[in-house]
């Protein structure tokens, strides 16, 4: 089997947090690729609204949705979004620890409950879609034993050139990194016991806001 007979097919992408910095390039990616694209974001972050209507401008007609709701309430337009979908790219997120430390509860309920939530509505999906988790790695601690260094304008950890492996142990720091090491477990537990197809992601200090130009995405050759 070749590679193009052994990849997944991909013609509907979910993205909750999808107006958000990476959701919207995950969006713009899958647009180009001629996938139709649902963002789920309840537009609370400063700049989503901006990133939205960039996609809007951009995105090939009738390939773009996007839905107004929140992954710790809106379970029906939730299931709705991902029933059908082959990939889901759960996004959605309080990504600040300083705001983790005022505000726990609403840090609980939109990491993990979020979480939880849209786990369950894959669980239901008829087309049993793939999930992608954005975790952190915030759930290792401060990871005080593994040297930092300057190289090349940037930091990294000095005896682990290509980041902590699935080795190391669990050590959740902070309200932010128990909610996000909450739901990264959840994603991992749900492959085991419901067999879901998931894949976690434990990366650090993304930039969370954009507001990029207006390309033309038909212009990379793209059918409608």
């Amino acid at each position: 089997m070749n590679r193009e007979e052994s990849a997944i097919r991909v013609d509907r992408v979910v993205i909750t947090g999808g107006a958000g910095f990476i959701g919207s390039n995950t969006a713009e990616h899958y647009l180009r690729a001629g996938a139709r694209v649902t963002i789920l974001d309840n537009f609370s972050r400063r700049g989503s609204e901006s990133n939205a209507e960039w996609l809007q401008q951009s995105s090939p007609p009738g390939r773009l949705t996007i839905v107004r709701a929140d992954v710790r309430s809106d379970h029906d337009a939730l299931s709705r979004a991902i029933d059908g979908a082959d990939v889901v790219f759960h996004l959605a997120a309080q990504v600040a620890v300083t705001t983790s430390v005022t505000n726990p509860r609403e840090d609980f309920e939109i990491n993990a409950l979020g979480t939880f939530n849209v786990l369950e509505a894959v669980r239901s999906a008829s087309s049993k879609p793939i999930v992608v988790y954005s975790s952190t790695n915030k759930v290792y601690g401060k990871m005080g034993d593994v040297g930092v260094i300057a190289r090349e304008g940037r930091y990294e950890y000095e005896d682990l050139p290509f980041g902590a492996g699935e080795q190391r142990m669990l050590d959740f720091y902070s309200p932010y990194g128990c909610s996000k090491g909450c739901g990264d477990q959840y994603v991992v537990d749900y492959a085991r016991i419901y067999g879901l197809r998931t894949l976690t992601f434990r990366q650090s200090c993304a930039t969370t806001e954009y507001n990029p130009p207006s390309p033309d995405l038909n212009a990379s050759g793209d059918s409608g």
